[in-house]
């Protein structure tokens, strides 16, 4: 099935456009130089932190190399292909080739009804608001269900907002039913002025071959942004059972934050309190603290800098700290 859509995705683009403006070419660059003697140390233990990479004092690493190309191939159909070529580099030391397509979709718009979409092949899952301004992805961010086959429907509500669901492959080599992945988001944003809320749940299927034995992994998350002038508060909360399908490993990850637009300045900073629920006693039980800010300058709409610190608190390790310099480009 996925051979197919790529395939049909491949030739639609491949072909000659009835007329130039059927075919949009876009994408992103995001270079990041990050700087941390906590994280980036040479010889020192292991740490709890996913970033951790003993390598040295600090690193550039590109964060997105996003490529993305569409084209409508008949009233209300398109097709769409999206690349990572961030994760070629992460990934030179060989493996799978699935992360390095970010998306490929096929679009149905209003074929069925008006107000319905329905996205065919590899996808983001609905699930979570993620407002992320920051370069430093926030652990909520890290959360999304992304870069996964399925069927995503999406209909939009005049006047309230919309409300979305989905089954997905959670993982291609794992021994999974595709419908015993499922994702829901309902979202409102339409019914009061500068206010956005959604709630969506998720459920993420075991593998049965798994050894030792796995469990499905639930999640609930709700969240908010409200406007007011030149600032913009955000909050969101997720609740998994069974992270990562892990028996008993329960996750809370709480975020709140703002950002003010001044001029040609975005200052923003956000505080997440993440806490870790192991089936075995502690000390694997852990909360971490993460505190951040940092202000982005835009040249233009499309190119900006930005500088970035966080700091983190952990229970059971090491606090850490790290500063960021970042460069982005849209087009």
């Amino acid at each position: 099935m996925k051979k197919l859509i790529m395939a049909v995705m491949i030739c639609s683009l491949s072909a000659p456009a009835v007329a130039e403006e059927n075919v949009k070419v876009s994408g992103s660059v995001e270079i990041q130089y990050r700087s941390s003697k906590d994280i980036y140390e040479e010889n020192v233990p292991a740490h709890p932190d996913p970033d951790y990479n003993p390598s040295g004092g600090d690193e550039i690493r590109p964060e997105e190399l996003y490529l993305q190309v569409s084209r409508k191939i008949d009233k209300g159909v398109e097709v769409l292909l999206k690349f990572d070529g961030a994760d070629m580099d992460k990934n030179t030391a060989g493996g799978s080739d699935s992360k390095y397509v970010e998306e490929a979709q096929l679009i149905f718009s209003g074929l069925v009804f008006d107000g319905l979409t329905i996205v065919a092949g590899k996808d983001e899952m609905p699930f979570g608001q993620d407002y992320e301004k920051f370069m430093l992805n926030s652990a909520t961010h890290e959360l999304e269900i992304d870069k996964v086959w399925g069927l995503h429907g999406i209909f939009n509500i005049k006047g309230l907002g919309t409300v979305a669901a989905a089954v997905f492959e959670n993982d291609r080599d794992a021994d999974t039913k595709v419908q015993d992945s499922v994702a829901a988001r309902a979202t409102m944003d339409k019914l009061v002025e500068n206010l956005s809320v959604e709630v969506s749940v998720a459920r993420r299927g075991e593998d049965k071959a798994a050894v030792p034995a796995e469990k499905d992994e639930t999640r609930f998350n709700a969240g908010g942004v409200f406007k007011l002038g030149d600032f913009t508060f955000h909050a969101e909360q997720t609740l998994i059972s069974n992270f990562k399908n892990e028996d008993d490993h329960d996750l809370d990850v709480l975020l709140v934050g703002a950002d003010f637009k001044f001029k040609d300045f975005l200052f923003k900073a956000r505080q997440e309190k993440i806490e870790h629920d192991f089936p075995t006693a502690a000390p694997d039980d852990g909360e971490e603290l993460k505190v951040a800010g940092g202000a982005d300058y835009y040249f233009s709409e499309k190119t900006f800098v930005s500088v970035e610190y966080e700091f983190t608190k952990w229970d059971i390790a090491d606090d850490t700290d790290e500063v960021l310099l970042g460069v982005k480009f849209i087009f």
